[in-house]
């Protein structure tokens, strides 16, 4: 019985398959030209419910709008302006909130700067950031037509506001302008308390 243990213990010693549960990030980016409207969400996607192999995994979701974040960048071309979304994301390492990233965000409208280098979506290590930004612009005007950028402190701990989504319209540029360009300066004082 002792050398069936050392062998089986042996075995799982030696033994170099195992398997981790993680997530995939990816930026779900909804551009519809014809309705002047364009989405960007954070999305996570567990590695278990992924049935593709997974060199072929952001691949695969790209044609269904979900991009990776690891160097994206893209445009969206509608008669409201042309927007450029930018976001980059370090390769998953080891240590402390290595399995996620931060994914940083840039938004441009005709290479305008409207959001610069802000973390977009979860961040392990609790810091502001920006999770969705949804934007609707029929013609060309600026401010677009609307706006709605939604905002997270992502701290479990801090007696402040955890999630507020923000709406700006055209019609009241002086709103607008106290928040854009967002970077994560403004960011950061928006959660801080007052």
């Amino acid at each position: 019985m002792k050398k069936l243990f050392s062998i089986f213990l042996l075995a799982m010693v030696i033994s170099n398959n195992t398997y981790a549960d993680y997530d995939y990030q990816f930026l779900r980016i909804a551009c519809i030209p014809e309705a002047g409207f364009l989405d960007i969400s954070h999305q996570f996607v567990h590695n278990t419910a992924i049935d593709v192999p997974v060199k072929n995994v952001y691949q695969i979701f790209e044609e269904s709008g979900f991009y990776s974040p690891h160097k994206l960048d893209i445009k969206c071309k509608f008669a409201g302006g042309e927007y450029r979304i930018v976001a980059t994301q370090e390769e998953p390492y080891s240590g402390m909130c290595g399995a996620t990233p931060d994914i940083l965000l840039s938004l441009y409208r005709n290479e305008k700067l409207m959001i610069e280098n802000v973390i977009f979506g979860y961040s392990c290590f609790n810091n502001p950031s920006v999770n969705k930004i949804y934007i609707h612009a029929s013609k060309n005007e600026y401010p677009p037509k609307e706006m709605e950028v939604c905002l997270s402190n992502n701290s479990s701990t801090e007696k402040v506001k955890k999630e507020e989504c923000k709406w700006f319209f055209s019609n009241y540029i002086e709103s607008y302008e106290k928040m854009f360009p967002l970077n994560s300066n403004r960011l950061n004082s928006y959660f801080k308390p007052k």
